[in-house]
């Protein structure tokens, strides 16, 4: 699995658990072994990146869509 869609995972698992975005990544550390340093590291910039913007994020898709974010899949926000 590629860093894109192990990032996907993550937040489609923080999004339907009670876990902290933490608990997940360690979750799912066994398959984020299998990516070289390049790929880690492109999945955690992602990841972090997408955590530490999100208010702002959901501020641009909110101005600038006509769905309301409640009712955006998950898949499609991330």
């Amino acid at each position: 699995m590629n860093p894109r869609e192990q990032a996907l995972k993550i937040f489609l698992s923080w999004e339907s658990s009670n876990h902290t975005l933490d608990r997940c990544i360690e979750n799912a550390e066994p398959e984020l072994h299998n990516l070289n340093a390049a790929d880690r590291r492109l999945f955690n910039t992602i990841v972090f990146g997408v955590f530490r913007h999100r208010e702002t994020l959901d501020f641009l898709i909110k101005s600038a869509s006509r769905i309301p974010i409640k009712k955006i899949q998950p898949q499609v926000l991330y």
